[in-house]
């Protein structure tokens, strides 16, 4: 029985043996001739399995990658287009809003166009909660004209 260190001596001087025999079969192989050796069809049909066993790993591989890799920019983009879209809905909200400020202005314009009283524009400031009095305190005072219970 060999000793350990005898034992990797020899291991490595095999895998030296074998592997300068596949580099020169492969050597040999990528020259231009018209037929192949028997070795070499050997080897062919023995690696066949093998090779095509590696390509079909290395390309599900390749394509699970790419697909993960399209998968985080969609989800980036998704992302950025959540938040764009919340930023348009709040523009829309505030363009609507002033749509409708635009409308109401818009109405009393026409209604101090055919008024013979002498209107000044002016906001309400709060009004009474129950309907059984009419009172509501506006945003202009005694400088702008206006008297207690008008």
């Amino acid at each position: 029985m060999l000793q350990p260190l005898a034992q990797k001596r020899v291991l490595l001087v095999t895998l030296a043996i074998c592997f300068l025999i596949i580099t020169g079969l492969m050597f040999y192989s990528s020259q231009e001739r018209e037929k192949e050796i028997w070795a070499e069809k050997v080897f062919n049909i023995a690696l066949y399995p093998f090779q095509k066993a590696l390509y079909y790993i290395t390309a599900f591989t390749t394509d699970t990658w790419e697909t993960l890799n399209q998968l985080a920019a969609l989800k980036r983009e998704n992302y950025q287009f959540r938040q764009q879209l919340s930023e348009l809905t709040t523009k829309l909200s505030q363009l609507e809003q002033l749509k409708a400020e635009n409308e109401r202005l818009r109405d009393i314009l026409q209604f101090r166009a055919s008024s013979s009283l002498e209107l000044i524009p002016t906001e309400v400031v709060a009004r009474n909660p129950s309907n059984k009095s009419a009172t509501i305190v506006i945003g202009k005072g005694k400088n702008h004209g206006f008297t207690r219970n008008m």
